[in-house]
């Protein structure tokens, strides 16, 4: 039949399929980088994730460009190429609403309490990350956002949750954590000293060693869905000063309950 189509004749789906077939493999190339940027904590340069995932470096650059406009990843230093970004610490939190949902009315009453900021926050390689937060009222407060990275070892809830670990354990953390976030001339063994301390009382302390002007006290909150987690409740300095006693016995009573929450 004239101008008819051959018998049989099946439709190309060629012009349409290759854009999604070339979506599909940008994003597993991305879950690709992302991986190995999870396995260091001190970030990796577009050369070397381009030789660990096995692409050109042209094309890791623009998969990290996009990944970075999103969040997910972010520099790691201004000579320390790329480490995962505070996107998916939210992406994370929101996959595991049980958690936060039993905390969060823990937090309100703890705030209530106190008047002050609380934080939870969980532990990801060398860093602490916020990934939920209420923040106080006062004129003159202590703010970090939801997302943020913290080190581990000069920080409140950071050694509450090393305290929480084998002794073994929290060294390798403390001998693969930068030296810049370490402090200057402190060594495993003064750490070790304080984390004793720390298992002893329940309960850490930052006294303005992250941030001058700014104190903080912090509690493990064990392992839920197998993250070592901690809540913490950033204070200005000369306030803290004033009210550390009181904010102690506040925020172990809260741990106290949440534990019992968590089935911990």
């Amino acid at each position: 039949m004239a101008g008819g189509s051959a018998v049989g004749a099946k439709p190309t789906t060629e012009g349409s399929s290759t854009p999604a077939r070339r979506g599909i493999q940008v994003i597993a190339r991305a879950a690709n980088i992302l991986r190995t940027l999870e396995a260091e904590n001190h970030g990796l340069s577009l050369s070397q994730i381009a030789e660990r995932v096995g692409l050109a470096r042209p094309t890791v650059q623009h998969i990290v460009a996009e990944l970075q406009q999103q969040d997910l990843v972010m520099p790691a230093g201004p000579h320390s190429g790329f480490q995962l970004g505070p996107g998916l610490v939210r992406l994370g939190a929101a996959a595991q609403p049980g958690f936060v949902e039993i905390v969060r009315p823990f937090l309100e009453t703890l705030f209530l309490r106190t008047d002050e900021t609380i934080d939870l926050s969980i532990l990801r390689g060398t860093r602490v990350y916020f990934i939920d937060q209420i923040i106080a009222q006062h004129r003159l407060r202590a703010v970090s956002a939801i997302g943020a990275a913290f080190p581990l070892i000069s920080t409140a809830n950071g050694k509450a949750m090393l305290a929480a670990m084998e002794n073994e354990t929290a060294e390798k953390i403390f001998r693969d954590t930068d030296s810049s976030e370490v402090g200057p001339g402190r060594t495993w063994d003064d750490l070790s000293r304080e984390l004793a301390g720390i298992r002893r009382a329940r309960v850490a302390y930052d006294r303005e060693e992250h941030s001058e002007g700014i104190c903080a006290l912090g509690v493990d909150i064990g392992r839920p869905n197998g993250i070592p987690a901690a809540i913490s409740i950033p204070v200005p300095a000369h306030r803290f000063r004033r009210r550390a006693d009181e904010l102690t016995r506040e925020i172990l009573n809260a741990r106290k309950k949440i534990l019992e929450a968590l089935g911990s």
